[in-house]
């Protein structure tokens, strides 16, 4: 999952999986969870995954 989402390459692995546990005990795969890091409930795009270089939300370093 981590090399299909530059949000997650920012956690390392071992917190990752503990984060994300309570999802899939409750049934969600990871083509879900990363579907839903990429898309709000309503369908459109959060602005970090299309935004250009330079626009929309911006990480810390």
């Amino acid at each position: 999952m981590r090399a299909r989402s530059l949000v997650l390459r920012r956690i390392r692995a071992d917190r990752l999986a503990r984060l994300l546990t309570p999802w899939f005990r409750a049934g969600w795969t990871p083509a879900d969870v990363l579907h839903a890091l990429d898309y709000r409930p309503d369908g459109t795009a959060w602005g970090y995954t299309t935004a250009h270089h330079g626009e929309g939300r911006t990480w810390p370093s």
